[in-house]
């Protein structure tokens, strides 16, 4: 990672620079970026392969598989600067390679028909590779890294400082520190040029911890920021910070909840797996209005946010909020609303999504029809009511098990997410045997959505991994 030094200040007007996430799907941003890299970056082993590479590989094909996250900051609607971040420091390359190592291949062949000197570029590519496999030995992800960071020389000058007094490089560092928090991480890291005297002073006044490193033989310097208290919190209901009173419970799989923690990586990558499905299937946009209900360690939300406009979270589980509230309140279109008794609905048809996923199986049939009745409420004229992971009466654990370990041998997590899992299983199934998981077929779901006179129609796929589990989405019968 590297960030090209400032050069002398503008005589330009202070102006707001607005920071957006770039869609995999949004050609307009992924050629700005990819021409920024080129023209800022072009010193790095990377640009040495090529507009195409980096565009379609580097940045592309990263951002369909969820690997890395990519914001433009644009003046005025001109780019600006961009930053690429990912919280898999430690894992990024090697499962890169391991994916799309046909695609990339072929992607590399035509670069170097096009110029055959890139073999040069190429060599020291694999050499940068290569050197990180040692830090497996070091850390574990998640871990954050900024990738890569680069503003235009003439954004640079403090003329440019946004109305928080931060200069626009400053805002980028914090913008990726804010999101990398949202999904639990800690610790967040860039490697600059040890020569890049400019970029490190920078960093260092930004209360960054330096330490020597060495990449391919080369010198570099690793920026250590501590990501713990990167904003203020927001002001939550009072109920989002109780404490969980286990003596309070009667319900069995609440207590389950209560007492789960967040500690497997394979919760994060079931998440940003039923978003990516779940974009695929709806049409989310800046304007969208939605609640994730049962949200859970708030990693679903944490992975939306930069689609929509607006995501409310709710939990029923005391511990769950607390967990969401940690990941989720450096987020600035997240509210935490307080759902726990029909009275405090006042979000009344302000939705127009509702997601429900894997949650209604944890209900009775009472609660889903009283929740039903609710969420109803809650959306607006033309919402949606999305509900994913429905388990039918003909239910397969073996085929669930192994859906289970392609999702994380895909991802590289199968060791630790089978161990947290075995650790797991003997409390999860003590309840289940107590309290088993509810059912239903497509004939029930019919009869449930008629009942609070909503019209239901099944997806084609589950909008998880599980294929043999069923998503129901519910909306308002026309008059």
């Amino acid at each position: 990672m590297n960030m090209p030094n400032s050069s002398a200040a503008d005589n330009a007007t202070p102006i707001v620079p607005e920071i957006v996430e770039v869609h995999p799907d949004d050609e307009q941003a992924l050629s700005e970026v990819a021409a920024m890299h080129m023209e800022l970056l072009d010193f790095g082993p990377m640009a040495g392969l090529g507009l195409r590479f980096i565009r379609d590989v580097g940045y592309r094909l990263h951002l369909e598989d969820g690997l890395l996250s990519v914001a433009i900051c644009r003046v005025a609607g001109e780019p600006a600067g961009f930053v690429a971040y990912t919280d898999r420091s430690v894992s990024f390359h090697r499962s890169s390679l391991g994916r799309h190592f046909l695609k990339v291949s072929w992607i590399l062949m035509l670069s170097l028909l096009a110029d055959p000197r890139r073999i040069v570029k190429l060599v020291r590519a694999l050499k940068v590779v290569g050197s990180r496999r040692s830090e497996q030995q070091r850390f574990a992800d998640p871990l954050g890294e900024v990738v890569a960071i680069a503003v235009l020389r003439k954004f640079l000058s403090r003329n440019y400082a946004d109305e928080n007094g931060k200069r626009m490089s400053e805002s980028l560092v914090v913008y990726a520190q804010k999101r990398l928090r949202t999904r639990g991480v800690d610790s967040m890291r860039m490697l600059v040029d040890a020569d890049n005297k400019g970029a490190l002073f920078f960093y260092h006044g930004m209360g960054a911890r330096l330490d020597a490193y060495e990449q391919a033989g080369e010198p570099m310097v690793e920026v250590w920021f501590d990501l713990a208290a990167v904003a203020e919190r927001p002001a939550v209901p009072p109920c989002w910070q109780e404490q969980h009173d286990a003596a309070s419970e009667v319900d069995d799989w609440s207590d389950y909840w209560e007492r789960l923690n967040d500690e497997q990586p394979i919760f994060l990558i079931e998440a940003q797996d039923y978003v990516s499905r779940l974009r695929s299937a709806i049409d989310l946009n800046q304007n969208s209005r939605v609640l994730d209900f049962g949200c859970g360690f708030g990693n679903i939300s944490a992975s939306l946010a930069p689609y929509v406009g607006r995501v409310a979270v709710w939990d029923s589980a005391s511990n769950m909020r607390h967990c969401a509230y940690e990941r989720l309140s450096a987020v600035d279109n997240v509210e935490f609303l307080d759902i726990s008794h029909a009275e405090h609905d006042a979000a009344a048809g302000q939705f127009d999504y509702i997601l429900v996923n894997s949650v209604v199986q944890y209900m009775s049939d009472e609660q889903l029809r009283e929740w039903l009745k609710r969420w109803k409420a809650m959306l607006n004229p033309d919402g949606k009511l999305i509900i994913s992971d429905i388990i039918m009466p003909q239910y397969s654990f073996i085929r669930d098990l192994l859906a289970f370990i392609r999702i994380c041998l895909r991802n590289g997590v199968l060791l630790r997410s089978v161990w947290g899992g075995l650790k797991e299983i003997r409390n999860y199934g003590s309840v289940k045997a107590s309290r088993p998981l509810s059912k239903l077929d497509e004939a029930a779901i019919s009869k449930a959505a008629a009942e609070v006179s909503l019209d239901v129609r099944l997806l084609r796929e589950n909008l998880t991994y599980h294929a043999g589990r069923l998503t129901a989405m519910f909306e308002r019968q026309a008059t």
